[in-house]
Formats: C-alpha cells, sequence, structure tokens
C-alpha cells in the first residue's frame, strides 16, 4: 500500500517547490522499487530439482523396483543409487501367454508432495544416460491423488500421468526435456502408451492433445505430486539407465 502524500504549496515559494520535486521523485523511486519487488516475487524459476538421488537433499526419496507378474511375467530389474546417481538396469521379456513386453517399474515410496503448478507450460527434465540407447521402452510417470485414473488401470493405487522417451548414446549424462504435452493420464496397462487400443475391450485410450485436453497435466493436476516412477514397459530388451536428478522447468 502506497499511501497518499498531498501537499499545498505557494506557487511563489521556491524552497516549497524544491520540496515538492524532491517529494515527487522519492514518490516516483517508491513506485518502481514496489513494482520491481511484485515482479520478483511473481517470478517463477527457470527449473528446479524435483528428484534428487544426493542423500542429504531434501528432494531424495526412497525408490523400490517392481516388475510384471501378470500371467507368469518374467522381466526382472535392478534399481540402485550409485555415487548419488540411480541405476536402473533389466530387462522386460515378452509375456509368454500375452505374447507382448512386460514391463519393469522403479518407484518412489517415500512420502512427500511437490507443488508444480507454475509449471505447467513447461515439463520435465531427466539428466540421464544410458548404454541402451536403442531401447524403446523408456518411460517416465508421476502421480497424485485428484489424478483421473486410465482405462483399466490396474498397476496404481492413483492417477498418474505418463509420457515415453528416447536417450540418445553418450558417456555424459544429457538433458532428456519431456514437455507435459507429451503426458497423459489415459494410457494402456498393455503398453504404457497412450495412442494404443485395448485388446479385451477395444478401449482407446487419449493422448494429451487440442483435442483431449482434459488428459493433460494442467494445473490443478500438478498442484499435488505424490510418486515419481521411470518405466521400462512396452518393448522388449535389455535396458540400462542412469539418473541424476529429475527437474521441472517453466
Amino acid at each position: 500500500i502506497v499511501p497518499a502524500i498531498i501537499i499545498i504549496i505557494s506557487p511563489t515559494n521556491t524552497n516549497h517547490k524544491n520540496l515538492l520535486e524532491s517529494i515527487s521523485s522519492m514518490f516516483s523511486s517508491l513506485l518502481i522499487a514496489l513494482f520491481v519487488a511484485v515482479s520478483v516475487s511473481n517470478t517463477v524459476a527457470d527449473n528446479k530439482t524435483v528428484v534428487s538421488f544426493s542423500k542429504g537433499n531434501s528432494k531424495y526419496y526412497t525408490w523400490e523396483e517392481r516388475n510384471d507378474p501378470v500371467m507368469g511375467g518374467k522381466s526382472h530389474g535392478n534399481f540402485s543409487v550409485v555415487n548419488d546417481v540411480a541405476v536402473f538396469q533389466g530387462e522386460v521379456v515378452n509375456v509368454p501367454k500375452l505374447q507382448a513386453p512386460g514391463f519393469c517399474e522403479a518407484g518412489t515410496i517415500s512420502l512427500f508432495s511437490e507443488d508444480m503448478s507454475d509449471y505447467a507450460s513447461g515439463g520435465l527434465i531427466l539428466k540421464a544416460r544410458t548404454t541402451t540407447p536403442d531401447f524403446q521402452g523408456f518411460k517416465m510417470s508421476f502421480g497424485g491423488l485428484g489424478i483421473p485414473a486410465h482405462g483399466g488401470q490396474r498397476h496404481e493405487l492413483v492417477g498418474a500421468f505418463k509420457a515415453d522417451f528416447t536417450v540418445p548414446a553418450s558417456t555424459n549424462f544429457i538433458n532428456i526435456v519431456i514437455p507435459f504435452t507429451r503426458f497423459s493420464w489415459d494410457w494402456s496397462d498393455f503398453t504404457g502408451d497412450c495412442t494404443t487400443k485395448d485388446p479385451t475391450d477395444g478401449y482407446q485410450h487419449r493422448c494429451c492433445s487440442a483435442d483431449h485436453p482434459e488428459v493433460c497435466p494442467s494445473s490443478k493436476y500438478l498442484n499435488r505430486i505424490e510418486t515419481y516412477s521411470i518405466w521400462m514397459e512396452g518393448a522388449a530388451g535389455q535396458y540400462h539407465l542412469e539418473v541424476e536428478e529429475i527437474m521441472v522447468y517453466a
């Protein structure tokens, strides 16, 4: 709140004129300072870390690895943290009775709540590298209460947004950018994708788009994120992924 300053002066009084000019200058400076302060307070950082694998960091969480148990699934994986880097490796194998790939998932089991609503126009960044760049089943998901459950939901207790990503060959860690527009909460349990139709009931899943904005990660869904998962799903083969951190960007 800027106080109003009212000064009555005589036009012939030079001292009063000088005083008025000084006060006007100070008043203008105050307005500029207030404007800058408000602008700074409303500015969102370009990115922030939401997952760290460095113990002692407030974003360090406990993760658990899970494999496909359905109809004799034989996929297997191992998740560990080595020198502040997450290492997820194993093999996705076709489920014999389905003749389709199973899945391996590493997900958080710690209790936390992350507000990413100010970053709805951005997405996630995985600082990662891989020795299996040809593997086609890399996927990332995040979930929380209030996010709708996808059709035929069998894997999760709460709804989650999921998107696939690729990691080019490199010995160095690379920023893998996944825009929120790539994520959808309506993904298939059979493939992990939002583009496919379920073979059991013919349900067609929906991807985030202008035609289906209802499945996109809007601000109302991003204000209480409680789980993160990295998936190896929808493609058979060996995989090895290392992740240094996960960030959200505006």
